[in-house]
């Protein structure tokens, strides 16, 4: 798959680290790549992309980049926003769930799940029981 480059390129660094981990099943919106950077004895940076390909180039040649000997480089994630997406507070149970959220994603959940205007309509249809 080819992923998708950030949306708005001028704000990729400028989101908050914190965020959910995964979950929602659908994207809206790619923010930026990140790739995360275990330094011994601080806590975890990570080097912002607006594209997986130089998120990747970075994780794959940490020295050109900056990253030192005994620093790791974590494969690339993706941050997302959801718009709308599917929460399962327990196996099975599925409830929708609006507003913005942001998430970091592996970037190969992004496959099939750009949300449309009717995929969560359609999802529910398909997993609801009646």
């Amino acid at each position: 798959m080819e992923y998708p480059a950030a949306s708005n390129p001028e704000m990729v660094g400028k989101y908050e680290a914190m965020c959910f981990a995964g979950g929602g099943l659908f994207w809206d919106e790619v923010l930026e790549y990140r790739v995360w950077i275990k330094r011994p004895g601080n806590s975890p940076q990570f080097i912002a992309c607006p594209t997986f390909e130089l998120a990747q180039h970075i994780h794959d040649n940490p020295r050109e980049h900056g990253i030192e000997p005994g620093e790791y480089p974590e494969k690339p994630l993706v941050l997302i926003k959801q718009l709308e997406w599917i929460n399962e507070p327990s196996p099975g149970s599925f409830q929708r769930k609006s507003g913005e959220r942001i998430a970091e994603w592996r970037p190969e959940w992004l496959e099939g799940k750009k949300r449309e205007p009717d995929t969560i309509d359609k999802f529910m249809a398909e997993h609801t029981m009646n």
